[in-house]
């Protein structure tokens, strides 16, 4: 999703977000039908109320969105395949060779992580007050310290970042795995050249309407109640190939995000004020 590069202090990345369609494709794959993608367009960063504060944070420029549709309906036991077909494509290669060049006609092996997205509130954050990180909204400082390419400044990105400080614990594995948590970090670090927040606000404000924006939702019709239905990978290395030049830095990201079913449930994910507290939405 964007990558930050210590040595040339620039921001880089990329979104790649699915939806189905009927596409011709061919077969390039043995004893199976292969995935066929057809490029959409390249995301909506550039609209004003992302591009604004995007710009501020430092992860405008370089932060890629692009949108495909695929052909077939996808199989949650066929990953390994939908993700080799992907980075085999020739539109999506065509699209991102801005951002990727590939050095085989057809890739045998994409390494990921699947991360969970299962969030429809903003209740996680909640205990960045309780912890007394953030006193009504602001963000409490600390003394400056570089860490990882990253100067850590606040206790915000001291809790996120650094797993031997005492407020790491803040945020749970759980927790950490959840694809609103990524979005999250990403715009809470920002880019090599950030112009921080003082204030949660636009943190918590900006990180739901980008979640809101890339996943997909479902509302039980008996319930009432919201599920999410995407599949997010973080891509980590293709053909054992690391993407990034620094592997580790936590600015350095890939994301695959599959939708899988469009609704207006979308409308009602993340039903909360700027602070985080629930808000009970009346129909």
């Amino acid at each position: 999703m964007c990558i930050r590069d210590r040595y040339q202090r620039r921001v880089h990345g990329i979104i790649s977000k699915m939806e189905i369609k009927e596409v011709s494709g061919k077969d390039f794959g043995e004893g199976r039908d292969v995935y066929a993608f057809d490029f959409i367009t390249k995301g909506y960063t550039e609209e004003k109320n992302f591009k604004q504060q995007f710009s501020q944070w430092g992860i405008f420029e370089n932060l890629g969105l692009y949108y495909f549709r695929f052909n077939q309906r996808y199989d949650e036991l066929q990953v390994d395949s939908f993700l080799n077909d992907l980075f085999s494509s020739a539109e999506v290669r065509k699209a991102i060779s801005s951002e990727f060049s590939f050095n085989t006609p057809a890739v045998g092996k994409v390494s990921y992580e699947k991360l969970k997205c299962t969030m429809t509130n903003m209740d996680m954050f909640e205990v960045l007050e309780k912890r007394e990180i953030v006193v009504e909204g602001y963000i409490k400082k600390r003394f400056d310290e570089f860490f990882d390419g990253i100067t850590i400044q606040d206790l915000l990105r001291e809790c996120i970042l650094m797993e031997e400080s005492e407020y790491y614990d803040v945020f749970s594995t759980e927790e950490r795995q959840q694809f609103l948590f990524h979005v999250f970090t990403l715009l809470v670090l920002g880019g090599a050249l950030c112009q921080y927040e003082d204030y949660i606000t636009e943190y918590l404000k900006k990180t739901k309407e980008l979640y809101k924006s890339l996943v997909s939702a479902r509302k039980d019709p008996t319930s009432g109640s919201i599920f999410v239905e995407s599949n997010v990978f973080r891509v980590k290395a293709i053909d054992d190939t690391q993407i990034w030049p620094e592997k580790s830095h936590p600015q350095n990201r890939l994301y695959v995000i599959c939708l899988l079913y469009t609704s207006d449930a979308a409308d009602d994910l993340l039903c909360v004020d700027l602070g985080g507290r629930r808000i009970i939405k009346k129909k």
